[in-house]
């Protein structure tokens, strides 16, 4: 499943982002409102919920998470709901929506490397 990201305002409510998804050649425009933001000493997070979904999507919520597990380390955590109406096609979803969020674990690592890394710098 391919993602391109048009345009991004932002993580502070009324902030949208704008993307493209599907299969290469067939790609439908998405775009979601963040509703919820906060920042705490040892958390941050913000909600997007779906305006303009893809088909077969009805409704989407997705809250990432960044909090402190340690003076060194951070959990990234994503809470998502989502719903086609239909039970079966939710369930057919699961496969391709997982593998838009596992890329970015190595994404991150790459980034902002492991507590080792940082460690051994």
């Amino acid at each position: 499943m391919q993602v391109i990201l048009d345009r991004f305002d932002g993580c502070e409510v009324g902030h949208e982002v704008h993307l493209r998804t599907g299969i290469p050649g067939l790609l439908q425009p998405w775009v979601s409102l963040i509703t919820e933001a906060s920042v705490t000493p040892d958390s941050w997070f913000f909600v997007d919920e779906g305006k303009r979904l893809p088909f077969p999507l009805k409704n989407w919520r997705h809250r990432h998470e960044v909090k402190k597990t340690s003076n060194e380390t951070s959990e990234i955590l994503d809470e998502i709901e989502y719903s086609s109406g239909i039970h079966l096609v939710d369930l057919l979803l699961y496969a391709p929506l997982w593998s838009i969020f596992s890329g970015r674990a190595a994404v991150y690592q790459k980034i902002f490397g492991s507590p080792s890394d940082t460690n051994s710098k």
